[in-house]
């Protein structure tokens, strides 16, 4: 009988766990998200938008783009979504995102607006679900262009432009401030001085469709972008906010990327358009319209950043080093960090006109990616850039791959104050840089070496004919809005001084003679001009070279083609011709098809 008892007691006490658990199993489990009647996008017509969720859980949801908790608003009825861009700005009117921000008047003129519904369930147990974040944009097919983007950036305004938030002073700057700046031992920094991260929501839609709908990371970016009013983001996919270190969907061509920053119109904004066919990196842009928390921020360029992620995706590496200003860099293992020290010392106390050591330096960085990097900034005059400032140049370890042999190779970085027509950037102290580029410490131990110093001319020359050129330049500058008159006329203007401060810089002796190139058949193949694949689409090319150092041009016949040789100035049947250019040079490719 006691057996039977205490086995009853057994079992009520295992069944009352087993309640407990499950109890608190429910407790546990959080619910899923709210579902929404309609996905954010761009819509003709007001409409009413109705969440749902499993039964017995509850909805919040907010319209300020904040992060819901049980105690926002309730969802009881469905909410209207109507367009909002006549409604008094909210987040454009804070003033304390600039140093002096009493002095600060913002425009108060209604902008563009959409609707930002943030959405949780809350079961009974008092568990809530991850959020769910929708942007609504009513009557506004005019925000789509075919080659933008529009990018919703939601974020809680706490983080944004709260105390601490990343936009503003801050709290304790603005006390300071408001107290009439009065002299301390540590006067506070603005927030958005602090380089913080907060968490944020990306939607990005094309052609009103939205392909991208991802948890993020937010940071202010750009040295002069923080202290103005309009300030720039960079725009980062991390693990910890949506399980991936990459955004789900690739934002340019095929590209999937780990990070993204925005940027206003410039020449360095074209970069991967200007220098596409040279040995350098550059970063893919596109233009988008940027809303924040629901009202429209600004119109600008999306770009991609320069990180370990970037180099894994275009080049095929691991572990890589990307060195940027200062000297820092990032890197998996002491050994490449050290690899790339001890390169620069030597480099530094190395004497390359010796032909061994020249040889030598090949093994150690990509020579023409080095010059390709300077000729850029060089040509476009970029005022703010020097070894030491805005700079940036990537190695991967030597594990066999075509990039992944140890060579330091350069990125173009931050073209933003270039553009003066008549400036000697070789020799000028550049007004934001550290010096004259010819006071470089790589410049000037490259430039005893007799093979470089041909190699640099010719490939000046190469860029100036083809990268640089008012018939290249034109149909890019139109692309972004611009046109070939942009910054007084710079790129009509720019090959005649520039090429003559090359001389003098290089000591040439000679002089400009025209090299013309036609083809018969503008289907048949290709031309390259030393470094330069020249273009040929009305079948005549034109440029000019110094006759201090022989032009190399190649044939090359594309497929059902064949190259039957040269006519004009030199008559032969071989692919490559090498060839001075003492008054000048014309030659017609002959292609026909097999």
């Amino acid at each position: 009988m006691r057996r039977k008892i205490f086995a009853i007691e057994i079992s009520v006490i295992v069944l009352a766990l087993c309640s407990i658990y499950l109890m608190w199993s429910k407790a546990m489990i959080r619910p899923d998200k709210p579902m929404v009647s309609a996905l954010g996008g761009i819509y003709d017509d007001e409409f009413l938008l109705e969440l749902s969720t499993t039964w017995g859980n509850e909805i919040y949801y907010t319209i300020d783009g904040s992060i819901p908790t049980y105690e926002s608003l309730k969802y009881e009825k469905p909410i209207k979504i109507r367009d909002r861009s006549q409604d008094e700005n909210n987040y454009r009117n804070i003033r304390n995102v600039v140093e002096n921000w009493l002095e600060y008047e913002p425009d108060s003129t209604p902008v563009e607006k959409g609707t930002v519904i943030r959405a949780i369930s809350v079961s009974k147990w008092g568990n809530s679900s991850d959020v769910v974040t929708e942007t609504y944009f009513i009557g506004r097919n005019d925000l789509y262009d075919v080659d933008s983007y529009i990018l919703s950036l939601v974020a809680d305004p706490e983080d944004i432009f709260g105390d601490n938030g990343i936009y503003v002073t801050g709290k304790e700057y603005d006390e300071w401030y408001l107290a009439g700046k009065p002299k301390i031992e540590e006067e506070p920094i603005p927030n958005y001085l602090k380089k913080i991260e907060v968490e944020g929501n990306l939607e990005i839609f094309e052609k009103k469709e939205r392909i991208l709908n991802q948890l993020i990371g937010i940071k202010i970016r750009g040295a002069s972008s923080r202290w103005g009013y309009s300030k720039n983001f960079s725009l980062f996919s991390r693990e910890e906010y949506s399980g991936s270190k990459v955004f789900d969907t690739a934002l340019y061509e095929n590209i999937k990327t780990h990070s993204v920053m925005l940027k206003p119109q410039s020449i360095y904004v074209m970069a991967s358009d200007v220098l596409s066919d040279r040995s350098v990196s550059t970063q893919k842009s596109k233009k988008v319209k940027v809303f924040l928390n629901g009202e429209f921020w600004y119109d600008i360029y999306m770009l991609e950043r320069y990180d370990q992620e970037y180099f894994k995706e275009h080049y095929d590496v691991q572990d890589t080093v990307l060195v940027a200003d200062g000297g820092h860099y990032e890197c998996k293992e002491y050994k490449t960090q050290e690899q790339y020290e001890e390169t620069i010392e030597w480099i530094k106390n190395t004497d390359f006109a010796e032909d061994e050591q020249w040889e030598l330096l090949k093994e150690k960085i990509d020579i023409q990616s080095y010059i390709d990097y300077m000729v850029s900034n060089i040509y476009l005059c970029n005022t703010d850039f020097s070894q030491h400032k805005n700079y940036r140049y990537w190695f991967a370890e030597s594990v066999g791959g075509p990039y992944e042999d140890g060579r330091i190779r350069w990125a173009i970085y931050d073209l933003d104050l270039t553009g003066e027509v008549e400036m000697n950037t070789f020799s000028e102290e550049l007004p934001y840089g550290n010096g004259a580029v010819n006071k470089n410490p790589f410049y000037q131990a490259f430039y005893v070496n007799e093979e470089y110093r041909k190699q640099f001319v010719l490939s000046f020359m190469d860029m100036a004919n083809n990268n640089f050129s008012p018939e290249n330049m034109e149909p890019i500058l139109n692309k972004y809005g611009l046109g070939i008159s942009w910054n007084d006329d710079f790129f009509l203007k720019r090959f005649d001084y520039i090429t003559g401060y090359l001389a003098d810089e290089f000591q040439l002796a000679g002089t400009l003679e025209t090299v013309d190139i036609s083809v018969n058949d503008i289907e048949g193949g290709s031309i390259t001009v030393n470094t330069s694949v020249i273009s040929l689409s009305d079948g005549n090319w034109s440029g000019k070279y110094y006759t201090d150092y022989p032009v190399t041009i190649t044939a090359k016949a594309d497929e059902g083609y064949i190259f039957a040789g040269w006519e004009g100035d030199i008559s032969q049947t071989d692919e490559v011709i090498v060839t001075s250019v003492e008054n000048g040079v014309k030659l017609k490719a002959i292609f026909y098809e097999k």
